[in-house]
């Protein structure tokens, strides 16, 4: 049975092309749930505190990068390749450097100095944020939707987490093998515990965020004991 890196693919190779011409007509994904922080999307996830955190930078100068901070270390994803910077003494703000590379953020900005190259005035996106640290904690498909605020998260081989009302019901499955529909524009998880029946529906076809005018690629329909949730998602490898 198709894995969820198989999902991924279907996902993103059934697009079509005139799917930009036709945004207006594709319909609304809402991302209330998006607005939150990370740290919040994280713990309700994994179920426990974590030390890092993660940040999405956009420079001015059309630049942006990945930070994970996490205890007296600094991550910095700049382009294709990843530097880890220690911490080092700063008047203001935390800095992070190794005598080629510097990341120095205060408040909600950040400076970035690889050799001659400078980015200043960096502005945190928070909503990327939260996709990108799903990302780096290995979950391959992540979903959201509203009314209430919900969030789901597909690690292969692991854990499905499904989180709603706002973040204070969480509720932890085994991921189940995916059900592929015969023309592999959908594919279905069912998972049980002891207490709940949990079933996902990912359909290929677009939806667009009314807050932010983001393109996810995929509907998303999850039923908790009898309850559905319709949302929008998308592949994260």
């Amino acid at each position: 049975m198709r894995g969820v890196g198989g999902l991924a693919a279907t996902v993103r190779g059934a697009l079509p092309a005139t799917l930009v011409a036709t945004l207006a007509l594709v319909p609304a994904c809402a991302s209330r749930t998006a607005s939150r922080g990370v740290d919040e999307s994280r713990t309700a996830a994994t179920g426990t505190e974590s030390r890092a955190s993660t940040f999405v930078y956009e420079c001015p100068d059309g630049f942006s990068y990945i930070a994970r901070i996490e205890g007296d270390t600094a991550r910095i994803f700049i382009r294709d390749r990843a530097v880890a910077l220690p911490r080092v003494q700063a008047a203001s703000g935390a800095k992070y450097a190794d005598g080629t590379t510097t990341f120095w953020s205060k408040g909600d900005e950040a400076l970035l100095e690889v050799g001659a190259e400078t980015h200043r005035a960096c502005a945190s996106n928070r909503a990327k944020a939260i996709w990108e640290d799903a990302r780096l904690r290995g979950v391959e498909f992540r979903a959201l939707g509203q009314e209430p605020g919900w969030f789901l998260e597909i690690m292969p081989g692991g854990k499905l987490v499904f989180v709603t009302n706002y973040g204070t019901e969480r509720h932890e499955f085994v991921t189940p093998d995916p059900i592929v529909g015969p023309s592999g524009e959908s594919t279905v998880y069912r998972a049980r515990d002891a207490g709940h029946e949990l079933t996902v529906l990912v359909e290929n076809r677009p939806r667009r965020d009314p807050m932010s005018g983001e393109l996810f690629e995929a509907t998303v329909t999850v039923t908790l004991d009898g309850r559905t949730h319709r949302g929008c998602g998308r592949a994260l490898r």
